[in-house]
């Protein structure tokens, strides 16, 4: 049997792309709403429907094109959805949405969205955007869109993914919402600048509704993805067809990978039954490496007790599995 060992870990000065490149995507959860709102991610988060006025109901409809999709019909069977257990991704740290929609609405449509809005970029959020019949990212005091040259309430499916890399400054200054791309049916459009910066607030996310419960669409959605990280058109093309990336999308099994507790006051202890080494890497809310270290032992005993009380992201790898944790440190 393997010892336990105590690794010493070490503070980390490096660019936080290192985490956030695309080879560093993992997929934070994955509703296909293909009858169900169950997480097929591999990470179990529970979502909830969320009525916002009494009597609405959640429903399915079958598309000739998309099998069962969720249908939001802006009247009795309009129910949005809203995560129990999973509070987005903070700060300006790198992300990526996909989903597929349909819709023929001429309003401002939103279509998921984390954070509050509580200042300047602390909202993250794509709509249907009513004056230019096309995708628009907010975030709260600031948005950036794709250009009105493409149309996506003409009641034909499309795929929308928002990729943001604090790091790209290809259209504004870093750290904004200049550096959002919009990739629509897996072709990479020209989008408007705006230099506001990206400071989302941990919230839950929804779907279907923003955070005051105005924006509310109406069509049809499926397979809705969120990733820690961007995504390159390769990969983007891949997940338009249903598929999965090479990275292992699911994260650990429960069998293969175990924390000790999500909330700590001294140590985390990552037990693995996987005999390759396992990469850990702990992250502040503001996507700041604090802790890192490797390990080819059974049990990784990581030290926090140095560490500010508040939320932290542990991400750990092995060989071709990447899973990402949230912590809290009392």
């Amino acid at each position: 049997m393997k010892k336990i060992t105590l690794l010493k870990t070490t503070l980390l000065v490096m660019s936080f792309y290192a985490y956030n490149n695309v080879s560093a995507q993992t997929l934070e959860f994955r509703l296909q709403l293909d009858g169900n709102i169950t997480d097929t991610s591999g990470n179990n988060r529970a979502f909830s429907d969320y009525t916002i006025v009494g009597g609405e109901v959640a429903n399915y409809v079958t598309d000739g094109t998309r099998g069962t999709v969720r249908d939001f019909d802006g009247l009795n069977s309009y129910a949005a959805i809203i995560s129990d257990d999973w509070f987005g991704i903070a700060g300006n740290a790198a992300r990526s949405t996909a989903l597929w929609m349909k819709t023929t609405g001429s309003t401002k449509l939103c279509l998921v969205g984390w954070g509050d809005k509580s200042g300047a970029g602390t909202r993250w959020e794509l709509f249907c955007e009513a004056n230019t019949n096309t995708a628009r990212q907010e975030v709260e005091s600031g948005f950036t869109r794709v250009d009105p040259n493409v149309t996506i309430n003409d009641g034909s499916w499309h795929h929308i993914v928002v990729t943001f890399d604090p790091t790209d400054d290809h259209n504004g200054i870093a750290g904004t919402t200049g550096n959002t791309r919009f990739y629509i049916d897996g072709v990479l459009q020209t989008n408007s600048a705006h230099a506001t910066t990206v400071d989302t607030v941990l919230d839950k996310l929804q779907l279907g509704v923003t955070g005051n419960d105005a924006g509310k669409f109406i069509g049809q959605l499926s397979d809705v993805r969120v990733y820690s990280g961007v995504l390159d058109a390769t990969q983007i093309t891949t997940i338009m067809s249903g598929g999965t990336l090479s990275i292992k999308e699911s994260g650990f099994s429960k069998s293969e990978l175990s924390l000790s507790s999500t909330v700590i006051s001294d140590f985390l202890n990552i037990k693995s039954s996987l005999n390759d080494e396992l990469n850990v890497q702990v992250f502040n809310l503001l996507g700041e490496p604090v802790r890192v270290l490797k390990s080819n032992e059974a049990e990784v005993k990581v030290d926090m007790q140095s560490l500010s009380s508040g939320l932290y992201i542990i991400k750990v790898s092995s060989n071709s599995i990447t899973g990402s944790y949230k912590v809290i440190k009392k």
